[in-house]
């Protein structure tokens, strides 16, 4: 009787490993039949996937430098117009007078001297 068990579970898990194959879709004669240059030429290679990988690098690039010289062009546009950054005015260039007085104003700070040099701005 132990073979008769023995025979009937090889059976029973070859008709198993059928049921698989015919759900899954796949057959070891499908898999014989193909020949193996037709799947090199359907999977690329590392260098072909190097070379798609450089392209689509480069063209990354290019487009960063292009938004990066579109946005040098606004911000030059923006500084000739007299508008700042963000809503922010542009800082006005001090004179060497201003330069002076901001400078004295900063050393005698927290004195009378300092006090009188703030009202004259």
């Amino acid at each position: 009787m132990d073979e008769k068990e023995q025979k009937e579970a090889e059976e029973k898990a070859a008709e198993e490993v059928e049921a698989a194959k015919a759900a899954s879709g796949t057959d070891d004669a499908k898999d014989r039949d193909k020949p193996k240059e037709q799947d090199q030429e359907k999977s690329p290679s590392m260098i072909d996937g190097a070379i798609l990988a450089a392209e689509a690098l480069k063209k990354e690039n290019d487009r960063k430098e292009d938004l990066l010289d579109r946005e040098e062009k606004l911000q030059s546009q923006m500084i000739l117009g007299g508008k700042g950054f963000a809503g922010q005015s542009p800082k006005k260039e001090m004179s060497e007078e201003d330069v002076k007085k901001a400078k004295a104003a900063e050393f005698f700070k927290d004195t009378a001297l300092g006090d009188a040099i703030a009202q004259t701005k």
